[in-house]
């Protein structure tokens, strides 16, 4: 095509006008300026802290020189500079780097650009590179007339360059290297895009005589580019012919796979032979990723004899094909448990003349969540009959000893029916718990919602909680604020939460140990946390210690201090109000402790 332009040449000039006019001046501009600024705003303090040092200088009066250099290094000291002192005639009287038993050794100083201009009665000022400190500094020198019996000199102040301008130097450095490279690699890079898009467009081309066979593509955008233009034309005449032809084809194939793979059941398809002719995409979820289930026996990808030969009893491979054409069974793969049901279609599109192909499909339903609950539902048996059987069994024995005895002992009566009492009171609020539990998760228990104080309801738990604590001389330190925070929650629900939390945390807390209360407030929600000195809950304990009747401390079972709900009511409470509860440890900055959170949506405007 005559006046198009090589996409090679036009690649190169546009990747090295991008570099320049994107990299290259912006870059050197913003490096000038900033190089200048900061020079200049160095040699501004340095001046001035000179003008501020020679004024004090002058304003001193010294007896002699050691006074002088002791004067210099305290002054140094402070601002993080160095000061030198020279005579008229160049000696080095004073140096805050030099021990003033060595300042004699240095060289005639009146050679330095600083010091002479000084001399000249002028305000030295040079940006050099020190010898003696291995590093570029920034000099200012004045002449002054101390006090006193110190000659008459010249006042050096010395700092070391900006340590911002020795990172824009290296920058600078390597922004250079960079850009050199860029103009370098760009041609190269150039050239190689341009070969492959070279490959590519033969390829198209070749496949022009793919597509009059069947084999059926993409258009190609038709561009101006040289390379790409007769290829491109050629592909776009040929798919004009057939494209509407293959649209409403097209769309019904979309959208079927749409739906298959949409599905939220896994879905296995077998040709007549047993073997996989497709699946979801739900299904490939669940396999190996390493396995390639196509072409393959179902026992191939999922491991299950059952399920294999209720294929093949569907399909009739071994012997005549079952009278039913569904089945259903129940298979576990992955720790997973799956309902399948297997369905035996026959293709009806075929010619009457023709045999009909037969084949199955296989819905996946997975079952593991009920299997799951059902466990949790046996687990909570066990657990409740668990709690029960320790205080029942201890009610019965001391009932039976009691009985065996004609008269027994009003001291042992006593002790025996106190016995009694307690595990029956144990036994009552254990199934308090479970009913209050049960009605927070039915929903039967109405919240009542409305501006509350949390700090009443902390007050309420704590007078209540407060004999248990004074045993183990537990103290409250509450650091919410003195005239409140309103927050959306149910007042006796609150409290609840709040003497649960604080008879958990008296029950683990050493003794004359500290429980602290904090809140934060952020975007409309209240955090509240109560922190103790408790021992260390690790992670794995984390995870469970909101489930009914977990306890941490097996050991502990027999210990009626509390029903072990209290944390699963909590749960649920701060869950029906929109919250979230969870629990932190150890303590910051600390190896034991733990603090529990619970969230409440904040009542106060915004």
């Amino acid at each position: 095509m005559k006046g198009s332009i090589s996409f090679k040449m036009l690649l190169i000039l546009a990747i090295w006008g991008l570099l320049t006019f994107t990299m290259v001046l912006p870059s050197w501009y913003a490096y000038t300026r900033l190089d200048g600024a900061l020079d200049t705003e160095a040699s501004r303090r340095l001046i001035r802290q000179l003008h501020q040092i020679s004024t004090l200088t002058t304003q001193e009066e010294f007896e002699s020189v050691e006074q002088l250099q002791r004067w210099l290094v305290q002054t140094s000291l402070l601002l993080e500079l160095r000061l030198t002192y020279v005579a008229k005639n160049g000696q080095v009287l004073a140096d805050t780097d030099i021990p003033f038993d060595r300042i004699k050794e240095l060289e005639d100083f009146s050679g330095r650009p600083e010091i002479a201009q000084a001399l000249h009665g002028e305000l030295g000022f040079m940006i050099r590179f020190s010898k003696r400190m291995q590093r570029e500094q920034i000099f200012a020198a004045k002449s002054i007339q101390p006090k006193g019996n110190i000659p008459p000199g010249v006042l050096r102040v010395a700092a070391p360059v900006n340590e911002l301008h020795t990172q824009l130097d290296r920058l600078r450095n390597l922004f250079l290297l960079m850009l050199l490279l860029a103009f370098t690699l760009s041609p190269l890079i150039g050239m190689l895009l341009v070969n492959r898009l070279k490959k590519f467009n033969q390829g198209v081309a070749d496949a022009i005589d793919a597509l009059a066979e069947g084999d059926f593509g993409q258009r190609i955008r038709v561009s101006q580019i040289h390379e790409f233009y007769l290829p491109a034309h050629s592909f776009n005449r040929m798919t004009e012919r057939i494209g509407n032809r293959l649209q409403t084809l097209t769309a019904e194939l979309r959208w079927l796979e749409t739906v298959f793979n949409a599905m939220g059941e896994g879905v296995m398809v077998l040709d007549p032979k047993g073997r996989v002719r497709s699946i979801n995409r739900s299904l490939a979820e669940l396999i190996d990723p390493h396995t390639q289930a196509l072409g393959r026996y179902p026992l191939e990808v999922l491991i299950s004899l059952e399920l294999q030969k209720a294929c093949e009893r569907i399909l009739g491979l071994k012997e005549a094909p079952s009278e039913s054409s569904h089945e259903v069974l129940t298979i576990v793969h992955a720790g997973r448990t799956f309902e399948v049901n297997v369905f035996r279609f026959q293709d009806q599109d075929q010619d009457q003349d023709q045999e009909q192909e037969t084949g199955a499909v296989l819905v996946f339903h997975d079952m593991s969540r009920i299997k799951e609950l059902e466990q949790v539902r046996q687990d909570f048996v066990a657990n409740v009959s668990h709690e029960l059987r320790t205080p029942l069994t201890s009610i019965k024995g001391y009932t039976e000893t009691l009985l065996a005895e004609s008269e027994p002992q009003p001291e042992v009566l006593s002790s025996f029916l106190q016995v009694i009492l307690k595990n029956t009171n144990h036994m009552v609020r254990m199934v308090d718990d479970l009913l209050q539990l049960a009605r927070i998760e039915s929903g039967r228990e109405m919240l009542k919602s409305a501006r509350v104080n949390p700090v009443e309801a902390l007050t309420a738990a704590w007078k209540a909680c407060l004999p248990l604590a004074q045993v183990k001389q537990v103290r409250l330190a509450s650091h919410l604020p003195p005239e409140g925070i309103d927050v959306w929650a149910d007042s006796d629900q609150l409290a609840r939460v709040f003497r649960n939390l604080l008879e958990n945390a008296i029950r683990y807390s050493p003794e004359g140990g500290d429980i602290v209360v904090d809140c934060s407030v952020a975007s409309g929600t209240v955090t509240i946390g109560l922190c103790n000195d408790g021992p260390r809950i690790s992670k794995h304990h984390q995870k469970r210690i909101f489930e009914r009747f977990y306890r941490i401390e097996k050991s502990r079972v027999g210990d009626f201090g509390g029903t072990g709900l209290g944390l699963a009511i909590c749960r649920h409470i701060i869950l029906s109000h929109g919250g979230l509860i969870w629990v932190q440890s150890p303590n910051p900055d600390r190896t034991d402790g733990a603090t529990f959170f619970f969230t409440l949506l904040s009542a106060e405007e915004p």
